[in-house]
Protein backbone atom coordinates (compact mmCIF):
# COMPACT_ATOMS: atom_id res chain seq x y z
CA UNK A 1 0.00 0.00 0.00
CA UNK A 2 1.10 3.39 -1.00
CA UNK A 3 1.71 6.00 1.84
CA UNK A 4 1.91 9.53 0.48
CA UNK A 5 4.35 11.73 1.94
CA UNK A 6 3.52 15.21 1.94
CA UNK A 7 6.51 17.30 3.74
CA UNK A 8 4.90 20.37 4.14
CA UNK A 9 2.47 20.90 7.39
CA UNK A 10 0.04 22.89 6.25
CA UNK A 11 -0.71 21.16 3.26
CA UNK A 12 -1.48 17.56 5.91
CA UNK A 13 -3.58 20.28 7.99
CA UNK A 14 -5.82 21.22 4.46
CA UNK A 15 -6.18 17.23 3.95
CA UNK A 16 -6.89 16.34 7.29
CA UNK A 17 -9.45 19.10 7.01
CA UNK A 18 -11.33 18.06 3.66
CA UNK A 19 -11.49 14.48 4.88
CA UNK A 20 -13.27 15.26 8.13
CA UNK A 21 -15.80 17.50 6.26
CA UNK A 22 -16.42 14.75 3.78
CA UNK A 23 -16.77 12.51 6.62
CA UNK A 24 -19.32 14.87 8.04
CA UNK A 25 -21.47 15.29 4.75
CA UNK A 26 -21.57 11.61 4.05
CA UNK A 27 -23.77 10.84 6.97
CA UNK A 28 -27.42 11.10 6.50
CA UNK A 29 -29.37 14.02 7.65
CA UNK A 30 -33.31 13.72 8.95
CA UNK A 31 -34.57 17.33 9.29
CA UNK A 32 -38.32 16.89 10.55
CA UNK A 33 -40.27 19.90 9.78
CA UNK A 34 -39.86 23.44 11.84
CA UNK A 35 -43.43 23.08 13.04
CA UNK A 36 -42.12 20.33 15.27
CA UNK A 37 -40.31 21.38 18.60
CA UNK A 38 -40.07 21.16 22.08
CA UNK A 39 -43.18 22.41 23.64
CA UNK A 40 -45.36 21.40 21.20
CA UNK A 41 -48.90 19.52 21.83
CA UNK A 42 -50.22 16.96 19.76
CA UNK A 43 -53.81 16.61 18.72
CA UNK A 44 -55.57 14.30 20.89
CA UNK A 45 -57.72 11.14 19.53
CA UNK A 46 -56.39 12.36 16.21
CA UNK A 47 -54.08 10.11 13.86
CA UNK A 48 -51.18 13.08 13.63
CA UNK A 49 -49.43 14.13 10.73
CA UNK A 50 -45.48 14.25 11.19
CA UNK A 51 -43.04 14.88 7.63
CA UNK A 52 -39.74 16.50 7.07
CA UNK A 53 -36.79 15.78 4.79
CA UNK A 54 -34.01 12.67 4.18
CA UNK A 55 -32.21 11.90 2.02
CA UNK A 56 -33.72 9.89 -1.03
CA UNK A 57 -34.43 6.61 -0.54
CA UNK A 58 -33.60 6.33 3.28
CA UNK A 59 -35.83 4.77 6.20
CA UNK A 60 -37.17 7.21 8.56
CA UNK A 61 -38.46 5.89 11.84
CA UNK A 62 -40.47 8.08 14.30
CA UNK A 63 -41.28 6.75 17.62
CA UNK A 64 -43.69 8.39 20.45
CA UNK A 65 -44.91 7.16 23.13
CA UNK A 66 -45.78 3.26 22.58
CA UNK A 67 -45.95 4.13 18.99
CA UNK A 68 -43.28 3.53 16.39
CA UNK A 69 -43.89 4.14 12.54
CA UNK A 70 -41.68 4.06 9.59
CA UNK A 71 -41.61 5.35 6.06
CA UNK A 72 -39.13 5.66 3.07
CA UNK A 73 -37.99 9.18 1.71
CA UNK A 74 -39.01 9.61 -1.92
CA UNK A 75 -36.54 10.38 -4.61
CA UNK A 76 -37.16 13.90 -3.40
CA UNK A 77 -36.06 13.17 -0.05
CA UNK A 78 -39.70 14.61 1.48
CA UNK A 79 -41.20 11.83 4.15
CA UNK A 80 -44.48 11.86 6.02
CA UNK A 81 -46.55 9.55 7.91
CA UNK A 82 -49.04 9.75 10.65
CA UNK A 83 -48.81 8.43 13.92
CA UNK A 84 -51.85 6.70 15.67
CA UNK A 85 -54.59 8.51 17.79
CA UNK A 86 -53.63 9.02 21.12
CA UNK A 87 -55.98 9.87 24.35
CA UNK A 88 -54.61 13.25 25.90
CA UNK A 89 -51.59 12.93 28.62
CA UNK A 90 -50.32 15.38 30.63
CA UNK A 91 -47.49 14.08 30.98
CA UNK A 92 -44.10 15.16 28.48
CA UNK A 93 -42.74 12.62 26.06
CA UNK A 94 -40.35 12.85 23.50
CA UNK A 95 -40.12 12.19 20.15
CA UNK A 96 -37.44 10.67 18.07
CA UNK A 97 -36.73 10.62 14.52
CA UNK A 98 -34.01 8.63 13.61
CA UNK A 99 -32.82 7.45 10.23
CA UNK A 100 -31.15 4.22 8.91
CA UNK A 101 -28.09 6.22 8.45
CA UNK A 102 -27.87 6.57 12.13
CA UNK A 103 -28.89 10.09 12.39
CA UNK A 104 -31.47 11.31 15.34
CA UNK A 105 -33.40 13.90 16.43
CA UNK A 106 -35.32 14.21 19.78
CA UNK A 107 -37.82 16.56 20.36
CA UNK A 108 -38.34 16.69 24.15
CA UNK A 109 -41.66 18.13 26.07
CA UNK A 110 -44.47 17.03 23.91
CA UNK A 111 -47.97 17.04 25.31
CA UNK A 112 -50.93 15.63 24.11
CA UNK A 113 -53.88 17.36 24.63
CA UNK A 114 -56.51 20.00 22.74
CA UNK A 115 -55.06 22.23 19.96
CA UNK A 116 -56.37 25.55 19.16
CA UNK A 117 -56.49 28.03 16.83
CA UNK A 118 -56.88 31.82 17.33
CA UNK A 119 -58.63 33.14 13.53
CA UNK A 120 -56.91 36.47 13.11
CA UNK A 121 -54.42 36.19 15.48
CA UNK A 122 -51.72 37.36 12.62
CA UNK A 123 -53.48 40.11 11.96
CA UNK A 124 -53.92 41.24 15.62
CA UNK A 125 -50.14 40.77 16.11
CA UNK A 126 -49.76 42.72 13.16
CA UNK A 127 -51.69 45.83 14.46
CA UNK A 128 -50.03 45.35 17.67
CA UNK A 129 -51.64 44.28 21.42
CA UNK A 130 -55.23 45.03 21.21
CA UNK A 131 -55.92 42.96 24.44
CA UNK A 132 -55.10 42.74 27.96
CA UNK A 133 -52.32 40.53 28.74
CA UNK A 134 -53.41 37.60 30.38
CA UNK A 135 -50.86 35.48 32.57
CA UNK A 136 -52.10 31.59 33.85
CA UNK A 137 -51.46 31.01 37.51
CA UNK A 138 -49.48 27.83 37.19
CA UNK A 139 -50.22 26.52 40.25
CA UNK A 140 -53.72 25.71 39.25
CA UNK A 141 -52.82 24.77 35.71
CA UNK A 142 -49.09 23.85 35.85
CA UNK A 143 -49.02 22.55 32.28
CA UNK A 144 -50.40 25.10 29.65
CA UNK A 145 -48.59 25.87 26.19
Amino acid sequence: MYWIRIKNKSTNVFLLAMLLIICSLAQAAIEPHPLFCEGMVLQRNKSVPVWGWADPGEKVTVRFGDATTTVTANAKGKWGLRLPAMPASSQPRTMVVSGAGGSRVEIADVLVGEVWTAQNLPVRIAKGPAWPTFRCPTHYFPTPR
